[in-house]
């Protein structure tokens, strides 16, 4: 495989500055630690002390030596080595600068309460729970704001513990604080599963599922419905990726004469920003009964593909931020300072960059594949996805979504066991090892590498399985040698005579 050197470099060398940014932080904790126990007279711990300076010691010269030599890691398979020690050095420091912050200061805070965190966000208690509103914490969240294009003046953001717990946040926001008994709220049928099937099962409220191919279709439920509440997933990677025109939606929604208050819940996870300052919309600023909530699940892409730190966002408008805030902390939501400290490595750095590699990635994946198939099998796949070379007139995608693409959903017109699946998914993969080829067998998305794995449109219920595709920052060798093995694969498992007949041999149920 051809290096790539001009890509990987940068993005190491912009990882070793993270690297340099993070030891500040964790140097400046420390010295604070230090100076608040000498001026209190505080007593430190004799052995975890030294023993964590040490290794803080050890840590400048690791993290020196990885910035020394980020320009010698010039292919793949190096880049993705540095890339583990990038997350082994930012564990570490991430422990140390958090180490102390709680342990010691907690023993004697009932006694000098005077000295410690008392006014984060208005929260009077003996530490204002310093855990969870660390100072790093608010930087991240200030962070986020910025990437999403807010000032001072824009929504007010809160980071959670994950996706689920923004979308937990929310709910529990919304049910006890906004909306009546008897209120409804409309979603979308194709949402995620687990939102889905939360919102379902809500009391005391009507729930009801949405049928939404377009924005006008979310126009026309609440039209005639008028919920209280909807929740929206404009970018669904089921089977067939459905796009809705977020900000078409928005506009449209603020014409209307709305009788009541409506809380439109989005769910941007998949664009990655893409979407723009959805707050600053002109008929959403001036429609006083409509109001967005948005929430974003940060595993996905906005880590560096490095990671798994579970991590959420909501944005709000700032008439609503105390209440919002009260019901992360009460639901457990909160994001503790060890992940906020954490996070801190795997966000910001050239997110525009690594999005639109991603984004070149799949179209390449998607036109060898193309490529690569026979006439019989094309007839046998629906390649369910924007950026396929099929959808390149796709008019949401061209003008709403500059940053999707990651995800590559293959459908098949009958019906496949899973067995069959996994039969393709392990000659794939297999292929591709030999080959020296890195291709992981996951349904997760987001990361570094490409992945490839078994989804389902039911979701935990595994009803019409398909397959996705994850694609990663890959050099475009691989991307290529990964597509022809998938092509060959699925012309083994589903052409010849052997499986030809596993369509009526399914090993999930059908859907109803």
């Amino acid at each position: 495989m051809s290096p790539e050197p001009s890509y990987y470099e940068q993005r190491l060398r912009g990882l070793a500055d993270e690297l340099h940014r993070l030891l500040g932080y964790a140097q400046d904790t420390w010295r604070q630690y230090l100076r608040l126990c000498e001026r209190t007279g505080m007593r430190t711990n004799p052995l975890v002390v030294p023993a964590a300076q040490r290794r803080l010691a050890a840590l400048v010269e690791e993290v020196d030596a990885f910035r020394r030599t980020a320009h010698e890691s010039t292919d793949w398979s190096a880049y993705l080595d540095r890339c583990e020690v990038f997350r082994v050095l930012v564990r570490d420091l991430a422990n140390l600068a958090t180490l102390h912050d709680w342990q010691s200061p907690a023993y004697e805070s009932s006694n000098r309460p005077h000295l410690f965190h008392v006014d984060d966000h208005g929260y009077r208690g003996l530490l204002g729970y310093r855990r969870v509103h660390h100072p790093i914490l608010t930087r991240l969240e200030q962070q986020y704001r910025c990437e999403l294009g807010y000032g001072q003046l824009g929504p007010a953001c809160f980071l959670t513990s994950s996706g689920m717990g923004a979308f937990t946040a929310v709910e529990n926001w919304l049910v006890r604080d906004r909306l009546r008994a008897g209120d409804r709220i409309g979603y979308m049928a194709r949402t995620y599963f687990e939102s889905r099937d939360q919102l379902s099962k809500l009391k005391g409220v009507t729930v009801q599922g949405v049928e939404v191919e377009r924005a006008a279709d979310v126009v026309e439920y609440v039209r005639s419905a008028r919920p209280a509440a909807f929740f929206v997933e404009p970018i669904n990677n089921e089977d067939e990726t459905t796009l809705i025109d977020v900000v078409e939606m928005l506009r449209s929604l603020g014409r209307l004469p709305l009788e009541q208050d409506l809380f439109v819940v989005l769910d941007t996870s998949m664009s990655a920003g893409g979407e723009g300052a959805l707050f600053a919309i002109p008929e959403l600023r001036d429609n006083p009964r409509l109001h967005l909530v948005q929430i974003e699940s940060l595993l996905k892409y906005r880590q560096h593909g490095l990671d798994r730190i579970n991590g959420g966002a909501i944005l709000v408008d700032s008439q609503f931020a105390r209440e919002v805030f009260v019901q992360r902390e009460r639901c457990g939501a909160f994001l503790p300072d060890l992940q906020s400290f954490e996070m801190l490595g795997y966000t910001a750095h050239a997110h525009d960059e690594r999005m639109l590699r991603i984004k070149q990635n799949s179209e390449t994946f998607c036109r060898e594949l193309l490529a690569a198939m026979s006439e019989p099998l094309r007839k046998l796949i629906v390649l369910g996805t924007p950026i396929a070379t099929t959808h390149a007139d796709h008019t949401v995608y061209q003008h709403a979504y500059r940053y999707l693409g990651g995800v590559v959903p293959l459908a098949f017109t009958r019906e496949l066991g899973l067995d069959v699946l996994q039969e393709v998914i392990s000659t794939t993969v297999t292929d591709c090892r030999r080959s020296g080829v890195t291709l992981h067998h996951s349904t997760s998305f987001g990361f570094t590498s490409t992945h490839i794995g078994i989804a389902a449109t039911g979701g935990a219920r595994l009803t019409r399985p398909f397959l996705r595709v994850s694609v990663g920052e890959d050099p475009v060798a691989c991307i290529e040698h990964i597509a022809g093995a998938l092509a060959a694969a699925l012309a083994e498992h589903l052409l010849t005579p052997t499986y030809a007949g596993a369509s009526g041999q399914a090993t999930v149920p059908a859907t109803s």
